[in-house]
């Protein structure tokens, strides 16, 4: 190469070129550490709170469990319910049954009564007739 194109380099040129250099490259090195702490911290935050967001999901459903009552002990509660709704059943139906049996009693009891006092009321009109016919 000839002198007037390549650069007057000499060691102490190539030092403060070199220097500033390393300067520039530490100084974009501290830069792009921070950057990248930053957005470590970022990131970090994002995961703590979805980890928050998801232990609340596991604390509701250990709640859930914990308060909903099994399947096994509902279908056990449920048949009980449904065996004294059986038994009330057949004792509304025995009531029902028995008071159709007695007002058909209060009616042939009435009848009888009502026969009966009928049956008395001409006898005593007959018998009065007879006394004032003896008179």
């Amino acid at each position: 190469m000839t002198d007037e194109m390549s650069p007057k380099w000499n060691l102490d040129t190539l030092e403060i070129y070199l220097s500033s250099r390393i300067l520039a490259l530490k100084e974009a090195i501290v830069v792009a550490m921070t950057a990248s702490q930053n957005a470590i911290a970022k990131a970090e935050n994002a995961v703590e709170k979805r980890f928050d967001a998801v232990n609340e999901f596991r604390e509701t459903l250990s709640d859930q469990a914990n308060t909903f009552m099994p399947r096994q002990e509902y279908q056990v509660q449920h048949t009980a319910v449904l065996e004294k709704i059986d038994l009330l059943t057949a004792r509304v139906a025995k009531i029902e049954t028995e008071k159709t049996t007695q007002k058909e009693g209060m009616g042939v009891t009435g009848a009888i009564i009502l026969g009966a006092f009928s049956v008395l009321s001409g006898i005593a009109i007959i018998v009065g007739a007879f006394a004032a016919f003896i008179k």
